[in-house]
Parts: structure tokens; sequence; C-alpha cells
């Protein structure tokens, strides 16, 4: 009974998966991106969306930190003043 259960639900998350949109965005290799975890407005995952808000922090190499924040804060949490 344990076994069909659990086939009964690998079945039903799969063929969530498959119903849902991708992410229209590329990653750096070029290839489509295969979140399917994407906002219905614009048809981007939280990664590719170009209307998020970025950190404004610096990572310790100097270049900009792409975490994503809330519109009221400016830094993650990796990069919050203390």
């Amino acid at each position: 009974m344990k076994k069909l259960v659990l086939i009964l639900s690998v079945v039903c998350i799969s063929l969530t998966a498959l119903a849902n949109t991708p992410c229209k965005g590329t990653t750096k290799a070029g290839k489509p991106c295969a979140s399917v975890i994407v906002d219905s407005k614009t048809g981007y995952c939280n990664a590719h969306n170009p209307n998020r808000v970025k950190c404004t922090g610096t990572t310790t190499a100097g270049k900009p930190c792409n975490m994503v924040v809330m519109k009221e804060s400016k830094t993650c949490r990796l990069h919050v003043k203390k």
C-alpha cells in the first residue's frame, strides 16, 4: 500500500511539473532555464525576473551581489549593516 501511494505521488508531481510553463530565461551557459516555478505576470522564475530588486551590497570579490531582496529592503541577509 505504501508503494502504491508513493508511486501515485510521484506521478502526480510529475504531471504537475509538466503542466507548468517553464521560465523564459536562459542560464549563463546559454541553455533554457529548467525552473517551472514561474511568475505568471512576467514568465520568468525568481532568478531570471528582470523586475526583481537586487541587493545593493558587494561580494568579497567586489562584484555586485545578485541576491533578491524585498522592495522595502536594500540589502540581503548577508550584507545587512549591524
